[in-house]
């Protein structure tokens, strides 16, 4: 369970890195 939880969290943080940073910002969710 915790591998697969591991590999969304990766993957939406991928996700996150490619898209552009200001949409981001507009959520207001900083990457930790």
């Amino acid at each position: 369970m915790a591998v697969l939880i591991a590999t969304v969290l990766m993957e939406r943080f991928e996700r996150r890195c490619r898209l552009a940073p200001s949409a981001e910002t507009e959520r207001g969710a900083a990457p930790s």
